[in-house]
């Protein structure tokens, strides 16, 4: 008799195991996404070398980001491999004894970061979500002169970069959901010429994710 009963409950364990692996099986796939949205670049200080030249406080316009991720989700967690650009142009910029000037050039940056999230999934289409990312980015300033320089600043450089994350998923189907994403990405100084430079933003962006 105890026999059975032992039976009786390793049978009725495996089947549960057996059902909540197939439950969490369901509830997980790979997915890739692409989004697209506006950059909004914080002042940085950027050194231009020659007469007229010197450290400038540096002001930008609104900028763009794109990228694409390819990730795997399972129940409530995510971890997905992201590529981004941002791009932001130097809209005037404050300099050691001329004030404000007119500036003119572009900073960039090119990011490969590996993110995690927790998705706060309910019963209804929306899904908020928080997520934290790792990884590296190419920081690259393109032509920044101002009208009292006689140079161009033209460098780049490779660097650790870290973001936050926050955003709403709805869902459109099984398969494609619709993201609003909410990031501040930030890198380590950058050295541009022979000043370091730093690079952090607040980005914004909508995009569509696809579910394999």
């Amino acid at each position: 008799m105890i026999r059975k009963s032992m039976l009786l409950v390793a049978v009725l364990t495996l089947a549960f195991s057996a059902t909540a692996a197939a439950a969490a099986f369901e509830d997980s796939a790979w997915y890739i996404s692409g989004y697209l949205g506006g950059t909004l670049l914080n002042d940085s200080k950027i050194t231009i070398p020659g007469a007229g030249g010197g450290e400038f406080d540096v002001e930008y316009d609104f900028g763009y980001n794109l990228g694409g991720t390819v990730g795997y989700e399972f129940q409530m967690y995510r971890a997905e491999l992201e590529i981004s650009h941002k791009t932001s142009s130097v809209k005037n910029a404050i300099g050691p004894s001329a004030g404000r000037v007119n500036a003119d050039g572009d900073v960039s940056s090119t990011a490969l970061m590996l993110n995690g999230f927790i998705d706060f999934k309910s019963a209804s289409s929306l899904t908020p979500y928080l997520g934290l990312g790792f990884g590296f980015a190419s920081v690259e300033v393109t032509d920044f002169t101002v009208e009292t320089a006689t140079e161009k600043v033209s460098d780049k450089d490779g660097v650790g970069a870290g973001q936050l994350i926050a955003g709403l998923s709805v869902d459109l189907s099984d398969k494609i959901l619709l993201d609003f994403i909410y990031k501040y990405f930030r890198t380590a100084d950058a050295t541009i010429g022979n000043a370091d430079v730093g690079y952090a933003s607040n980005n914004f962006s909508a995009g569509i994710r696809y579910r394999f």
